[in-house]
């Protein structure tokens, strides 16, 4: 004999027991991925100090960085292209971008991007928004600083 709210219940319950069953499987399977992939980033980083010990390769150094933001610079100055992105970047991004330029060396670089960029701030609130060629080169300084 079925009685419709006893067997409702049943069966809901049932389900629900199912569900958390899979749920604890589920969980437990993912824990278990994790720590393997764990290990796994364990075992790499063992690797990468014994392959630098051996000098099979190395450590980037600070005059790697150094030649690679210098590549970067070159880059950006190229093409005029490359400057029509400057009204695109926001104020930070900028702003960013010459504090690079300037550390490697690039300070005309960096003025030029600040004043194309200021071209195309046009928020009342924009930092370089129609900035005076003069200021943008004692607000480049103040970046540097």
């Amino acid at each position: 004999m079925r009685i419709p709210f006893i067997s409702d219940a049943l069966y809901h319950r049932k389900l629900r027991r199912q569900l958390i069953n899979t749920a604890h499987h589920d969980y437990f399977r993912m824990l278990a991925e994790n720590s393997a992939l764990g290990d796994e980033v364990e075992q790499l980083r063992e690797e990468r100090l014994m392959l630098l010990r051996e000098g099979r390769i190395r450590a980037f150094e600070a005059q790697d960085i150094t030649v690679a933001a210098m590549n970067f610079a070159a880059a950006l100055t190229e093409s005029d292209r490359a400057y029509t992105a400057a009204v695109h970047l926001s104020c930070v991004e900028v702003d960013r971008l010459a504090t690079l330029l300037v550390a490697v060396g690039r300070s005309d670089v960096a003025l030029r991007w600040l004043e194309t960029h200021s071209l195309g701030d046009n928020d009342e609130d924009d930092l370089h928004k129609n900035a005076d060629p003069v200021d943008l080169e004692m607000y480049l300084l103040g970046l540097a600083a």
